[in-house]
């Protein structure tokens, strides 16, 4: 089973599979080969195909140095083409042979570090189950089956998605790799204090995820949550709860630690899904997150997510069709969140097809992406 904490990664945008998750394990492999004077990495695959528009011989770089780094590709091999791949290799003065390893990334890391046999494997019927029978919240449950240490990773986290709005917040001019599109977050949110009421936080919750996500496309260090182009989501609706209704520190990292959880029991649709289901998914979390923080029951936290949830199944097709970018996704999904959040809270005990919905999805048959 993954642990919570394999949501929340933290390493250089745009991508979680071509730059974040390869400038991590290009970090780690080269603070292990301390004889090493150049290491070579070897891409094989759609990191190959990827690799431009997504900053990985920059980001691989930038976790080699100061030792050299040769970026190679290889487009002969036997692995398939479908794979995300690359082989380090580590020199020593003589060019002697000091070290080699083949990594293989997904969305969520690379991929030996995803099966953690000591943490318990959860249903979300055995989650709420026991919410219900002990009178404790999910985040609760999720301190209690989840890896050891999890509060104060996620604190730390959340301090570190804290400083990346408000430095995103700060920042204008373009963005690469876009065209034409300048960044928007700090305008956005000038314009939020002319505008008064809901319309405001709904103004500063766009404006706080879009801080975030313009990091990202710009190549910046970001926390992914769960997926790199889906980061904005999550810390834009913290923010803004945080913000406009003053809410505290601890009730924060304890809204996202429920956000993590409803990520974990979704694991399998972050895994093999498109742009667009990671997009549905972070707003499940984000209105889960959400619900928690304002009171909500854990029958209303999950029923939030469900509603967030409603058109996984038809992400392939929107995907074809849909004419935003990741960045407007993310912003839009933010709003939507607290919407959902809020229709949840309203709701009471008129959830159960909603709850029903999210079993079906979390089933170990993998339900949507058959």
């Amino acid at each position: 089973m993954i642990s919570i904490k394999n949501l929340f990664r933290e390493g250089p945008g745009p991508s979680s599979q071509f730059s974040m998750h390869p400038y991590r394990v290009a970090k780690e492999f080269k603070d292990d080969c301390h004889d090493a004077t150049t290491i070579k990495v070897t891409l094989y695959g759609q990191l190959i195909t990827n690799s431009d528009s997504c900053f990985t011989a920059q980001a691989l770089k930038s976790a080699i140095s100061p030792f050299v780094a040769r970026i190679e590709i290889d487009q002969e091999s036997e692995l398939p083409n479908s794979v995300i791949a690359a082989k380090f290799e580590a020199f020593g003065k003589k060019k002697t042979l000091i070290k080699e390893k083949l990594y293989y990334f997904n969305k969520l890391g690379e991929e030996s570090e995803l099966d953690d046999e000591s943490i318990e494997k959860v249903t979300t019927d055995e989650m709420l189950q026991w919410t219900y029978n002990n009178g404790r919240s999910i985040w609760e449950y999720a301190l209690l089956t989840d890896s050891s240490n999890l509060e104060e990773f996620i604190s730390i986290k959340w301090n570190r998605m804290k400083k990346i709005v408000e430095k995103g917040l700060e920042i204008e001019g373009g963005l690469p790799g876009f065209e034409q599109q300048n960044r928007r977050a700090s305008l956005f949110m000038s314009r939020s204090y002319k505008n008064r009421d809901f319309i405001q936080q709904i103004s500063k919750t766009i404006s706080y995820t879009l801080a975030v996500i313009e990091e990202n496309a710009s190549g910046k260090n970001i926390v992914a949550a769960p997926t790199a182009k889906s980061s904005g989501i999550i810390p834009g609706v913290l923010y803004s709860l945080m913000d406009v209704y003053k809410i505290s520190e601890v009730r924060v990292v304890r809204g996202l630690i429920t956000a993590g959880m409803i990520g974990k029991l979704l694991y399998k649709e972050i895994l093999y899904g498109n742009l667009f289901s990671d997009i549905s998914i972070a707003t499940a979390m984000a209105s889960g997150a959400a619900t928690q923080i304002m009171g909500g029951t854990p029958n209303q936290v999950i029923a939030a997510a469900s509603i967030s949830l409603s058109n996984l199944d038809q992400d392939k097709e929107i995907e074809t069709h849909s004419h935003l970018n990741y960045i407007e996704l993310n912003a839009l999904a933010a709003s939507r969140a607290l919407s959902n959040a809020t229709w949840a809270l309203l709701s009471d005990k008129n959830i159960s097809k909603e709850i029903d919905y999210f079993y079906k999805i979390t089933m170990e048959d993998n339900y949507l992406l058959i």
